[in-house]
């Protein structure tokens, strides 16, 4: 009996050890291959963690989201940032990009893709891509 509960301890450790190293070298997500959860308007989702941070949270958090709304500003980086508009005057949706967009500016209308890590005082997305 001690043999077997031995044998299945050195079996799991095998197996989670493959899992880990598995996961180290899976490197960081490209978004670029993977379809949104969910499409959203900047404002919106501005709105919904503002409003209840902890539902949005649910809702949203770490999840690929594709944001359409008006560029408020593009901040160059590392990493290039580009910030939508929303209804607050303080609050913005923040998109780190993955790669420099070219071609964009204030006032422009776009849609952009990125995974959800939270609300800082404005909505963060990264390894954002932009949409065509």
């Amino acid at each position: 009996m001690k043999k077997l509960v031995i044998a299945v301890l050195a079996i799991a450790l095998i197996v989670g050890g493959i899992m880990a190293i598995k996961a180290y070298n899976a490197g960081p997500r490209d978004l670029s291959t993977e379809s949104s959860d969910i499409a959203i308007d900047a404002r919106a989702l501005f709105d919904a963690f503002a409003t209840d941070e902890a539902n949005a949270n649910a809702q949203y958090l770490d999840k690929v989201i594709s944001v359409s709304g008006t560029v408020s500003d593009v901040r160059q980086g590392p990493p290039q940032t580009i910030d939508l508009e929303t209804d607050d005057m303080l609050g913005l949706v923040s998109c780190e990009m993955a790669e420099p967009a070219e071609d964009i500016t204030p006032g422009q209308s776009v849609s952009i893709k990125g995974q959800c890590t939270g609300y800082l005082s404005d909505v963060i997305l990264v390894k954002c891509i932009i949409e065509k």
